[in-house]
């Protein structure tokens, strides 16, 4: 099967990334991360297995070899699953039941268990009266599921129908902070996690659900239950400072949990700066961090100024390009006001964080055209088709070169400073193959060494934007942290968080799988 000419200037491309040396090898362990960024999903027994047979190094022509065949396999793959729905799906309506998608697997000669169907049901959208949706092809992880389903979303959007317009509502329920915070403890200590590691990403993530960042709470602990169970995150042991002056350190994480590392070396900050007014310290060797505000937020709570910056999986199409290079690489600063009141900005400095795409797919929601772009470096509104997240502006005429400059900011401050992998050089995300080699930036700066008068003049200047008058009526002028200010206030009043039906099957789902209680569900 030959390939065509956009298909071999694609593998040239990803191909060329971990060339390096520009001798046209790349090492075997690269191999998957290639693969993957050319849309292919091999499974960790196909990538030994492909390894064994080619030895310690790869050309560009053997890499050709190997995608062709897995190319030919998903197209083979993907006329199976037309077909067994094709089946199953009697009336063509893009639903089958959940009962008939285990009959569906065993005509394609996928014995699932009672385990793994519940794991598909999880990973795709579920209606209310458990029909099963049609696009769970497109909504499937990196796990060894695609090894069964690796068919190209932008292929499969609809099966005798089309249903890319259905929509589920769904019931929300809620949980206390305090429940889930320990309902995420118990999951991370059943794969091993060490209590107080496993305590701190709970907050964390807990954190990020009150504060309405849904995306960066419970949406996440799966990643970090798999991570941690597949030993490409430590599940024990402590940073260490490898450099160090008065106002700066460097840290190696040891691959131990993003929010572990990221509190540890918040607090070095915040000490530094309260000897000497500032504190920067950079950090190698972590993992994803959850939400970039929980750290900035812990040197407002010592009256102090906080930054804090990842960089991230290579998502990000710079401008003028198709290719994924960069990270979402968040910012965050927060400062002190007065009477607790504050001014939070935490943002992605991509149009917004992949998990909102992902939120939108299992909502079967449709996304605005300046989030995303297709494999051809086209903005596209269906969230299932995207390969691709637009930097902070959008297309290059509303400005998304700003953007792009800032997550090259923040990958200087993060990946080149402490010496972590950085932009396409860092692993595909969510692979659990490798080491992530995260880097981040932790600041800390005492506004005392500066102005004595810092909080009240902050104060003076959030209290003059929020009493402008609103542009439009019942909208009144926000400051950075208020939107996140309501959501807290919310909370408070239903007496926890609350969650869509999907998430409460998710919780119902690990539970099941990690054999834990779950939490108090109201």
């Amino acid at each position: 099967m030959a390939h065509t000419s956009d298909e071999m200037r694609q593998y040239r491309e990803a191909f060329s990334l971990f060339d390096k040396d520009h001798d046209d090898i790349i090492a075997p362990q690269e191999l998957g991360i290639v693969l993957r960024s050319c849309g292919l999903s091999p499974s960790e027994a196909d990538l030994q297995k492909i390894q064994q047979q080619v030895g310690r190094k790869i050309d560009f022509d053997t890499f050709v070899r190997v995608a062709q065949t897995f190319k030919a396999n998903n197209r083979e793959t993907e006329d199976d699953i037309r077909e067994a729905f094709r089946v199953f799906d009697k009336d063509g309506t893009g639903y089958v039941s959940v009962a008939e998608l285990k009959h569906a697997m065993i005509s394609l000669g996928e014995r699932l268990s009672e385990e793994e169907v519940d794991e598909l049901i999880r990973e795709a959208d579920i209606d209310a009266d458990g029909r099963y949706f049609i696009r769970f092809v497109n909504n499937l992880c990196n796990r060894k599921y695609q090894q069964i389903f690796s068919c190209h979303a932008s292929t499969i959007s609809k099966i005798d129908g089309n249903t890319n317009d259905l929509k589920t509502e769904q019931k929300e329920k809620t949980i206390p902070k305090d429940e889930l915070f320990s309902f995420i403890v118990r999951c991370m200590m059943k794969v091993g996690t060490r209590p107080s590691h496993a305590e701190v990403l709970a907050d964390n993530l807990t954190m990020a659900d009150y504060r309405g960042h849904y995306s960066h709470g419970l949406n996440r602990l799966d990643m970090y239950v798999n991570d941690v169970r597949s030993g490409t995150t430590a599940n024990d042991g402590n940073p260490i400072i490898l450099k160090e002056s008065p106002g700066t350190a460097l840290v190696d994480g040891q691959n131990l949990l993003g929010p572990y590392v990221g509190k540890y070396c918040m607090n070095i900050a915040m000490e530094k700066a309260k000897k000497i007014g500032i504190g920067l310290v950079a950090a190698r060797r972590s993992n994803h961090f959850g939400i970039a505000g929980y750290y900035s937020l812990k040197a407002v709570d010592k009256d102090l100024i906080g930054w804090a910056f990842t960089n991230t999986s290579p998502l990000v199409v710079p401008t003028r390009s198709k290719s994924q290079s960069l990270g979402t690489n968040p910012i965050a600063f927060a400062a002190p006001a007065e009477n607790g009141d504050s001014f939070v900005l935490d943002m992605a400095t991509s149009t917004v964080a992949l998990g909102k795409v992902e939120i939108s797919q299992r909502r079967g929601e449709e996304i605005p055209n300046t989030w995303g772009v297709n494999a051809q470096g086209i903005p596209v509104t269906k969230p299932q088709e995207v390969r691709g997240l637009l930097a902070l502006g959008g297309p290059e005429e509303s400005s998304g070169y700003k953007g792009y400059g800032l997550a090259m900011m923040v990958e200087i401050l993060c990946g080149i400073l402490s010496g972590s992998h950085f932009g396409p050089w860092i692993r595909s995300w969510k692979a659990s193959t490798t080491e992530a080699n995260l880097g981040q930036c932790f600041i800390a700066i005492d506004p005392n060494a500066f102005e004595e008068e810092f909080e009240s003049r902050l104060q003076k200047l959030i209290n003059y934007c929020r009493s402008l008058p609103p542009s439009e009526s019942g909208k009144p002028v926000l400051i950075a942290g208020d939107p996140e200010r309501a959501h807290m206030a919310k909370c408070d009043k239903l007496g926890g968080i609350p969650y869509p039906s999907s998430q409460i099957d998710f919780i119902h789902h690990l539970a099941r799988t990690l054999k834990v209680d779950i939490p108090n569900i109201q």
